[in-house]
């Protein structure tokens, strides 16, 4: 929990979305109607007249036309946690719940692995994916992939759980999909495809049948749970909670929308959206939410022309679609594809300054969700210590790097032949691995396709679980063999090769005498000098874009390189047939060895840093100049006295 709770810590407070006050409004009102009961269930709006005073004050600050997309339900968690323990409590609660199915992910996926490698696959998730940005985010996002991934474990590994953690996954996935349309949309879709996949991956049929029974009675339970707090709030005021119509506004950005719109008005069809032709462009933001009259559509319509629209929506798509099928089709694939690599976290990263400004935002419950927020009203700054650019990158290489490692492991021999004889039928280890990652891929194109395709592709939709393909490559490296030795001897092989070119080359006449000897233990020194400089470099770059500085994240880098390069040294460069001593005492004779070059290193980084102004803040060039610094010194000392034993030895 503490682990994915670190972009809070570094923020220094959780962070808030501008949706989240109509989550928080939401939730407070079905608490109010609650505390209030029965005089809470008396008062009834009636047609036409404004509120006057209602026994639940936040009545009047909801708008039954847009309020019904936001879920009290999850507003009541987020109300509840900030009134006992800030948001703060929220955040130590969905961190809480990713920890724990992670932690079954990887006790039923890998049953043999030892402990630390949990705490190492989490510590990955938080470190490469956009995981710990919405753990800590007040928003129902992280429940996509927490939901997605109970689903997964129910559908595959309740043969390893207990009763009780089977009962808690159901309740999880209940509540995931009861807290936002989409969610209860993938749980859907995952129940039907989803089992349908075990069942070809060899799973029995009335294991499937049980199986699937257990996560569509959760969808069950999470459509009436919605429903009935819509009920009550009609039944309770006599308005119907209605939401924006995302689908209407989806297929007018994408162009057949635009196009039988124009036909349609022109032809005396009754839709609402034909006095707002001129309006309608190619963007659903300006669609739904601009208050610009040559703009908006729905944000500057009066309330009855809103429950026309949400009234027609369906019409209208099914309209455009039997219009024109083909474009719309095009349309969706391209929405669908566009969405599932959009991955940037830039909702979470919002300045929390920004929900302070205008007329409008200070009034809400904005200001009182944040946490310290009088530190961020102008001049005060509160913004997130992470740069958009740098995580977008990164982001993106933990993602395309995850795919070509899953699209490897799951088509080496073992995986093929368990999933060609359908191995889970006979419990086969390679069958069920690739039934969960399968699953977890399914899940996040399932998410891809219902908000690309019925919303737009807004990065944060596919962000909120991009994490789940990463974990499924934590997981397959932690229960499948990644053929790693293998790989090494590639390396040692192609090593071994450039040798023998070096020493072809020393046996010319005119260029030999210009070579000196090339000493193995040196050459594969500088080998693992350069692995370890760029886990030193991605080290400091990362700490760096966290908030410290230069010099002291030099140090964290050096911490974490100096252990990288003992274990390479000690098992390649250095390797020998004896003992040399006790791994403790050679690890703290090693990090003494290297500080003496590192003292070197980072005096020259510190001088080039602080010394060069037309540097402007780039890290690469001191780097590589305190690196040979300390070359020979760390060489020297790690040859003649960490591994003098091994040395000797081979």
């Amino acid at each position: 929990m503490l682990l994915l709770m670190a972009v809070a810590f570094a923020d220094g407070r959780p962070t808030v979305f501008y949706d989240s006050h109509s989550y928080a409004v939401m939730g407070r009102n079905l608490v109010e109607v609650v505390q209030e009961y029965p005089k809470s269930i008396e008062f009834k709006m009636k047609p036409g007249v404004k509120w006057a005073d209602p026994p639940v004050s936040t009545d009047r600050m909801i708008d039954p036309a847009v309020m019904g997309a936001r879920s009290a339900l999850y507003g009541v968690l987020m109300h509840g946690a900030y009134r006992i323990g800030t948001l703060w409590l929220l955040a130590a609660i969905q961190s809480l719940l990713a920890a724990w199915v992670i932690y079954l992910l990887w006790r039923t996926v890998a049953p043999k692995a030892p402990m630390w490698s949990f705490f190492a696959l989490v510590a990955g998730c938080v470190a490469g994916t956009s995981i710990s940005f919405f753990t800590t985010f007040a928003m129902p996002d992280v429940f996509a992939g927490i939901g997605g991934a109970a689903i997964v474990l129910i559908l595959t590994q309740t043969d390893r759980l207990k009763k009780r953690e089977i009962f808690g996954l159901w309740l999880l996935a209940a509540y995931s999909m009861a807290i936002h349309k989409s969610h209860l949309g993938t749980g859907l879709l995952m129940a039907i495809g989803g089992g349908g996949l075990v069942w070809l991956l060899g799973l029995a049929l009335a294991s499937t049948a049980r199986r699937t029974a257990l996560v569509l009675s959760a969808f069950v339970l999470a459509w009436f749970a919605g429903n009935a707090v819509d009920e009550t709030y009609h039944l309770r005021t006599g308005l119907k909670l209605g939401h924006p119509p995302f689908m209407m506004a989806r297929v007018l950005a994408d162009g057949p929308g635009r196009i039988y719109m124009r036909y349609a008005c022109s032809h005396g069809e009754d839709y609402a959206l034909c006095q707002f032709q001129k309006n309608v462009g190619s963007s659903t933001d300006l669609i739904l939410w601009s208050d610009r009259p040559k703009f908006g559509v729905f944000n500057i319509a009066d309330r009855p022309t809103r429950v026309k629209l949400e009234q027609q929506e369906v019409r209208f798509v099914i309209g455009t679609v039997k219009y024109n099928p083909v474009g719309q089709f095009l349309a969706s694939m391209k929405n669908w594809g566009l969405q599932f690599v959009a991955f940037q976290v830039d909702d979470p990263l919002r300045n929390p300054a920004a929900y302070l400004r205008g007329r409008y935002w200070p009034t809400t419950f904005l200001p009182q969700l944040i946490p310290n927020f009088e530190a961020c009203r102008p001049p005060g700054n509160c913004r997130p210590p992470f740069k958009f650019e740098f995580l977008a990158v990164w982001h993106g290489i933990v993602l395309g790097a995850t795919i070509l490692l899953l699209l490897w492991r799951l088509t080496r021999e073992d995986v093929r032949q368990a999933l060609g004889r359908r191995g889970l039928r006979d419990d086969s280890e390679a069958a069920r691995v690739a039934a969960v990652v399968l699953l977890l891929v399914l899940v996040a194109a399932i998410n891809a396709a219902i908000c690309g395709m019925l919303s737009g592709p807004f990065a944060r939709y596919q962000s909120r679980l991009a994490w789940l393909l990463p974990l499924g490559v934590g997981l397959t490296m932690c229960a499948l063999p990644m053929g790693l030795p293998m790989v090494a001897g590639w390396v040692r092989t192609g090593f071994d090769w450039s040798l023998r070119q070096w020493d072809r080359l020393r046996t010319q006449p005119l260029i030999g005498r210009f070579l000196p000897p090339l000493d193995g233990h040196f050459a594969r020194f500088c080998v693992v000098g350069g692995l370890g400089f760029i886990v030193d470099f991605t080290i400091l770059k990362i700490v760096v874009e966290l908030g410290m500085t230069p010099a002291g994240g030099r140090i964290v880098s050096f911490l974490v390189a100096v252990i990288a390069t003992w274990l390479v040294n000690r098992a390649w460069s250095f390797r020998g047939h004896r003992r040399s001593q006790s791994l403790l005492k050679e690890l703290s004779t090693y990090v003494a060895v290297q500080s003496v070059g590192f003292a070197a290193n980072y005096g020259v980084f510190v001088a080039m840093v602080k010394g060069i102004p037309a540097l402007d803040g780039r890290l690469l060039p001191p780097m590589v100049t305190g690196t040979a610094a300390g070359l020979f010194i760390n060489y020297l000392g790690a040859k003649h006295i960490v591994f003098r034993r091994r040395v000797r030895a081979s």
